[in-house]
């Protein structure tokens, strides 16, 4: 004879009938277990105004069965109770963990995240590609640091793995290329690293400054997602910016904004606003 198949009751049924339960006369007997299941870590909330809901977000411990992902990149950090989220040199506040669903999603979105550090940069504490492109030569230009804590805070609020810099990416035409390539769930996405730094004495940033940027960027995403070679290809591309200047943050969006739908694709921007130190933007961390 088969064994009885146990009947779970949702939470919100068993939470409707155990009051009705009190009340009646009879014997009390035990129910099935009320309380879920997994981390009791609340999950980073939403912004509802820049990324539309996904059935399936991306499954974040998953990746390819060749590689190891680093500590940081099997589970996410710790958010604290104001929504705001632990990484490595401090505290993100803004959208963090949410980062990770815009890899389903084949509309561009824009957001916006403040990292307030609160410690000591140490590149020993650093992923290990991320050290790697510290102590490395790009492709060109100051953005050692940039690129390396872009990779370090991906990994940190996304749950992304950084898999490849920028030299090691195969393309099949020469041209442009992107920075550093990652393993986001399932798939895999290309990340895009700049500043919006305009020197340390200059504290002005028009609408054609930013636009100038994002189209430079995005210009050269369209093409590196051309030219990649399969072994390489992700599924879409991510442009991390970093800032000093909070005040240069509605600027860049109005950019955004104004900008050719073609241009932006399914392109994800990512302005990250660096607070409590001068070493990430500057490209001075070392």
């Amino acid at each position: 004879m088969r064994p009885p198949i146990p009947i779970v009751l949702p939470v919100s049924l068993v939470l409707l009938v155990l009051p009705l339960v009190a009340c009646s006369s009879g014997s009390s007997s035990g129910g099935p277990d009320a309380t879920g299941g997994g981390s009791d870590l609340p999950l980073a909330t939403r912004d509802e105004g820049s990324t539309p809901d996904i059935d399936e977000p991306a499954d974040l411990e998953s990746g390819p069965l060749d590689l190891v992902a680093p500590d940081v990149g099997e589970d996410l950090r710790p958010v604290l109770p104001s929504g705001d989220t632990e990484v490595t040199f401090g505290v993100v506040s803004g959208p963090c963990a949410i980062l990770a669903d815009d890899v389903l999603d084949p509309s561009p979105s824009f957001h916006v995240q403040t990292y307030t550090f609160d410690a000591a940069f140490d590149p020993a504490a650093l992923v290990p590609l991320a050290q790697k492109r510290l102590s490395s030569q790009g492709a060109g230009g100051s953005s050692k640091c940039s690129e390396a804590m872009s990779m370090q805070t991906l990994a940190d609020c996304a749950g992304f793995v950084p898999l490849k810099a920028e030299l090691d990416i195969l393309f099949d035409v020469e041209g442009q290329t992107t920075d550093w390539l990652a393993q986001a769930g399932e798939v895999r996405v290309g990340v895009s690293v700049s500043r919006a730094y305009q020197g340390p004495t200059d504290d002005e940033y028009t609408v054609e400054d930013a636009t100038t940027l994002l189209k430079k960027k995005l210009g050269g995403i369209a093409e590196s997602t051309a030219n990649v070679s399969d072994e390489d290809a992700w599924a879409k591309q991510y442009l991390h910016i970093w800032t000093l200047q909070p005040t240069w943050v509605p600027t860049l969006k109005e950019a955004w904004d104004a900008l050719d739908p073609a241009l932006r694709g399914d392109t994800v921007v990512v302005v990250t606003v660096e607070v409590g130190s001068g070493l990430i933007t500057p490209d001075d961390c070392q």
